[in-house]
């Protein structure tokens, strides 16, 4: 029986040995857990900075790359604009000019027939 008693010494020495190392284990953990907790909390406040700092130059960038644009488009209707009055003042010299040789063929249609 005595070697029944020793086993079981022996396995309760185990079990607290154990327990003390699984529970270092677990303090080990949680401080570890605490580390990597507060690593993402910077880590997601850091981004955050940084993607306010992005926005904002993305905004930026945006604001002058439309007042650019409305420039140019601005530009080009005002180009538009003096062309077409160009055009348009062509076509009635052109209308002017037909009109004056149709007249000038009926004319001469009339002299041809008297």
């Amino acid at each position: 029986m005595a070697d029944i008693s020793g086993d079981m010494k022996s396995i309760c020495e185990g079990i607290a040995a154990a327990y003390e190392s699984r529970n270092n284990s677990v303090k080990g953990l949680k401080g570890d857990a605490r580390a990597i907790r507060k690593n993402a909390v910077k880590f997601v406040n850091d981004c955050r900075v940084v993607h306010e700092k992005m926005a904002a130059g993305l905004r930026r960038e945006l604001k002058e790359t439309h007042k650019r644009l409305q420039e140019r488009v601005n530009s080009l209707r005002e180009d538009f604009k003096t062309r077409e009055e160009e055009v348009l003042s062509d076509l009635r010299a052109a209308s002017e000019l037909w009109n004056k040789m149709g007249e000038t063929l009926r004319a001469k249609k009339r002299r041809a027939r008297t």
